[in-house]
C-alpha cells in the first residue's frame, strides 16, 4: 500500500493516508509533536525508504527549529514519536534528504541559520548529531539531495540565486567542503529576477 505524510497547519501534528486508489485516501495515522518540538507546526515532512521505517520532520519557520521522528506499524501507518531534537537557536529548516555512511544519515538544511546539519539515525528511530556544516552567511540553504553513492550533497542556495556541490565524508557523512556553486541566473540579471 502507498503512504503520503503531511503536516498539519493548524494542529502540530504529523499525519499518514493511506493510498487506496487513484481518488480515495484513507487516514493510517497521527502523532501530535512533543518533546522539543512541542506545539511547533512542521514544514517539512520526510519517511524513510528502507526497513525499519521512520517518518522525519522539521519545524518552520525559525528561530528555535527541531526535529522529530516518527514509529510507524507495519502497515507504515504513524504510531508515535520515537525522539525529537533541536537545531540552533536562530535555526529553520526548509528541507531534508538521506544519505549513506556507515549507517543512514540524515541532513537538513537550515534555511535561516545558513548551515546543513548531519545526524545518524538508528533502528529505533533514534537520532545522533553528527555535525552542523555553516555555509556562506546569507546564502539560505533549502532544498538538499543526496549523490546515489553518498560522494556529494547538493543544495539550492535561495540568497545566491544557485545550486552548490559539498563533498561529504566517506565514512561519517558530514559535510567536509564545498567543492562548487553553479548560478541559476543568467550573466548580468539581478538576483531578484528568479522570484
Amino acid at each position: 500500500m502507498t503512504h503520503l505524510y503531511g503536516a498539519s497547519l493548524d494542529v502540530p501534528r504529523i499525519t499518514t493516508y493511506d493510498v487506496l486508489n487513484s481518488t480515495t485516501l484513507q487516514l493510517g495515522g497521527s502523532v501530535f509533536a512533543r518533546g522539543k518540538c512541542f506545539n511547533r507546526t512542521a514544514a517539512f515532512v520526510l519517511a524513510s525508504k528502507r526497513f525499519p521505517h521512520y517518518v522525519f520532520s522539521a519545524s518552520w519557520p525559525g528561530p528555535r527549529a527541531c526535529g522529530m521522528s516518527s514509529y510507524t506499524n507495519p502497515a507504515g501507518g504513524l504510531m508515535d514519536v520515537a525522539q525529537s531534537w533541536s537545531y540552533g537557536v536562530s535555526s529553520g529548516v526548509r528541507g531534508m534528504a538521506f544519505g549513506w555512511a556507515y549507517g543512514q544519515v540524515l541532513y537538513a538544511a537550515d534555511t535561516a541559520g545558513d548551515a546543513i546539519w548531519t545526524h545518524a539515525f538508528g533502528i529505533y528511530g533514534e537520532t545522533y548529531f553528527m555535525g552542523r556544516y555553516p555555509v556562506v552567511s546569507g546564502s539560505r540553504p533549502r532544498h538538499i539531495a543526496t549523490h546515489p553513492y553518498g560522494k556529494y550533497l547538493f543544495a539550492s542556495l535561495d540568497g545566491m540565486g544557485a545550486v552548490a556541490a559539498y563533498v561529504l565524508d566517506p565514512y561519517m557523512g558530514v559535510v567536509m567542503s564545498n567543492e562548487s556553486k553553479y548560478s541559476l541566473i543568467p550573466p548580468g540579471r539581478p538576483l531578484g529576477c528568479l522570484w
